[in-house]
């Protein structure tokens, strides 16, 4: 039973860091940020002052950046491996 679970957690862990994984992951959270900016962009524009989106969003773009930052150095490497084959 205990095996089965290492077996299946290592399989998790090595999904994360396929590269088609992690670019994916970063699209969506890029889309979702498009999207929720101007949804809340609309909603904050319809009901009036004071314009709370400008606190939003700096926070999620960091988020973001972050999460690009995570993804591209292990892309990276990974391309820098894929040439030297």
């Amino acid at each position: 039973m205990e095996d089965t679970m290492n077996l299946q957690s290592r399989e998790h862990d090595m999904k994360h860091l396929d590269p088609a994984h992690m670019r994916t992951g970063l699209r969506v959270h890029a889309i979702a940020f498009v999207v929720g900016i101007a949804a809340m962009l609309i909603i904050n524009v319809l009901t009036g002052a004071p314009y709370w989106v400008a606190w939003v969003v700096p926070g999620w773009a960091i988020g973001l950046l972050s999460h690009w930052l995570s993804v591209r150095r292990p892309l990276a490497r990974y391309d820098q491996q894929e040439r030297a084959r």
